[in-house]
């Protein structure tokens, strides 16, 4: 397993629903190990097998919510 480490910054979170929808989002990916979504920091941290999946195809999944990435970090 590669792990790696991603910090995705989400712009347009403003309650509980839009927290679990990115995550739900997130977590359905094959290889993703742990997702951690805040709405006070308007993020998302995420732990992944680089091996299974990328950071592409994670901030792609987060593009297909009704949210904006707006940094990666």
């Amino acid at each position: 397993m590669n792990k790696q480490e991603l910090t995705i910054q989400i712009e347009g979170m403003s309650c509980g629903h839009c927290m679990n929808t990115v995550h739900q989002k997130i977590s359905s990916i094959e290889g993703v190990t742990h997702t951690d979504v805040s709405l006070s920091d308007k993020n998302a941290k995420v732990e992944y097998d680089a091996d299974t999946t990328s950071r592409e195809e994670i901030v792609e999944a987060v593009t297909e919510t009704p949210f904006q990435v707006v940094g990666i970090a």
